[in-house]
């Protein structure tokens, strides 16, 4: 068995108010709250994958999470959507902060870039990306045939993380199961390349830079806001830790750079 067994599928998110931030991914991005939620805890289907939302209590504890690329760890949670101009338009209509407007970008797709309401950031990607180099031509076709149609909501796609030592995470993650899809190389001062790796039914954007990243600040901690875990239906702990994880907490594995694993 795969240490990722059947792979990533749901992203779980640290926030302080469920009911505002319910309202935000249900009403603004269209995503369906499941069946069991509670004030604690609250499932949302993201077509391709979930969202979980879980309340940090009455004493948050900030993610330290900065806008800047170079931090380690986790960096954004990504969406398909049919139409980022569309959606982008609902979003900053309703007063949403956005740090990239709508655009064409590298990889043959347009996008943008925002906060939800606790300040993770947000991506919407319209199009199929067209890599530079491409490894596993068979999950790109998957990806560009699942897109979501006009008028649907935006399909969980992606989590990116911020590498400080390439080799040694391609190692792990393909390691555990992930396999490489294709690159993008943005050819500026840092030495900026995006790795995809398909953990089916997500994608991990593995970002690498030629310049010295920081230490992610991600701990287990259970009050922690932001971008908390990357879940898995089954996952292999000892393969995991074998591998260069540790068990941080029960049911809750530390990957090289920050990177948690709910299992």
């Amino acid at each position: 068995m795969k240490a990722l067994g059947k792979g990533m599928d749901h992203v779980e998110l640290g926030v302080t108010d469920m009911e505002r931030s319910v309202a935000f991914y249900r009403d603004l991005l269209g995503l369906r709250p499941l069946p069991g939620a509670t004030a604690q805890d609250t499932w949302l289907d993201a077509g391709t994958g979930r969202i979980r939302l879980v309340a940090t209590g009455t004493d948050p504890a900030p993610s330290g999470w900065a806008n800047s690329n170079l931090q380690g760890g986790f960096r954004h949670v990504g969406f398909k959507e049919a139409d980022v101009d569309a959606r982008s338009a609902t979003l900053r209509d309703a007063g949403v902060e956005f740090t990239i407007e709508p655009r064409d970008a590298i990889g043959d797709v347009r996008l943008s870039f925002f906060y939800d309401p606790d300040g993770t950031l947000l991506e919407l990607v319209e199009g199929a990306i067209e890599h530079h180099d491409v490894f596993a031509p068979e999950h790109r076709e998957a990806k560009a045939a699942g897109l979501p149609a006009r008028g649907e909501p935006p399909h969980l796609d992606h989590v990116a993380v911020t590498v400080a030592d390439l080799d040694a995470a391609l190692g792990f993650w393909t390691g555990a199961g992930a396999e490489p899809v294709g690159t993008l190389v943005f050819g500026d001062e840092q030495g900026f390349v995006i790795h995809d790796l398909w953990a089916g039914p997500l994608t991990l954007e593995v970002f690498s830079y030629d310049v010295a990243t920081e230490p992610s600040p991600w701990r287990a901690d259970p009050a922690l806001l932001g971008i908390r875990a990357l879940g898995v239906p089954t996952a292999d702990v000892a393969a995991l830790v074998a591998g260069g994880a540790r068990e941080a907490a029960p049911d809750l594995i530390e990957a090289p750079d920050g990177v948690a694993i709910a299992t």
